[in-house]
């Protein structure tokens, strides 16, 4: 059939980085009526970068109504709750991560962080703390889940907290915007000018998508301030 043709093909290019070539493939393949998920899932994903919520929110929930293995399950869930974050709607992505939680006994860190994080959000720092914990105790290693934590604690102004989970994430991961930004903050409330222009600058070069937890104009505002 056509539609598995480019959606093979899709995935081809996809994997060489060609995403221009992928996504005309992509949409062929879903005009051609594809039952494979994965092409609504990465096809979607690729909307969301573009800030396109809607239509993405709707390949994932066609996606959602075919035949596909758990770990893609997964991802459609954390990823419709991210579309939901994107546009807005903390609720909609708390209730979505719920929904997954309550289907599977075994969500992981990166699951977990983000429940966390959409707590964060709400200013509800208990559940905000509860499952990023989890996440760490999941996965140690996990530098998001450091930052959620040291978020966290900023928010509840434990600020000492805060500067050792940061300073844990950036060991663990040191191109994490959202924990260079905030250290940066914390280093200019004790006039360290020059530690905070050393975090904003090492931010200022990350990659910033729209699920961070900082935005490219709150980074760029500070490095502009200091540069």
């Amino acid at each position: 059939m056509l539609s598995a043709l480019y959606a093979v093909m899709g995935n081809l290019y996809a994997n060489k980085g060609d995403m221009e070539k992928a996504r005309g493939l992509y949409i062929k393949a879903i005009k051609h009526k594809t039952k494979r998920s994965a092409v609504y899932l990465v096809y979607a994903k690729m909307l969301l970068e573009e800030g396109s919520v809607e239509e993405a929110l709707s390949l994932l929930q066609m996606g959602m109504g075919f035949k596909h293995g758990i770990l893609v399950d997964k991802i459609l869930f954390v990823t419709i709750a991210g579309a939901h974050l994107i546009g807005g709607d903390v609720d909609d992505a708390v209730k979505t991560m719920l929904e997954m939680k309550a289907k599977y006994d075994y969500i992981n860190a990166d699951a977990l962080t983000m429940l966390g994080y959409l707590y964060l959000l709400k200013e509800d720092y208990e559940n905000a703390m509860l499952y990023t914990q989890q996440a760490i105790e999941d996965s140690p290693s996990f530098a998001v889940a450091h930052g959620n934590a040291g978020q966290i604690y900023f928010c509840l102004n434990e600020i000492e907290k805060a500067k050792e989970a940061f300073e844990k994430a950036i060991s663990l991961q040191p191109e994490i915007p959202g924990s260079l930004y905030y250290l940066g903050i914390i280093a200019e409330k004790e006039n360290n000018k020059e530690l905070a222009s050393k975090c904003f600058k090492m931010a200022h070069y990350c990659k910033i998508s729209k699920l961070n937890t900082v935005t490219r104009e709150q980074v760029d505002e500070k490095y502009e301030q200091y540069n």
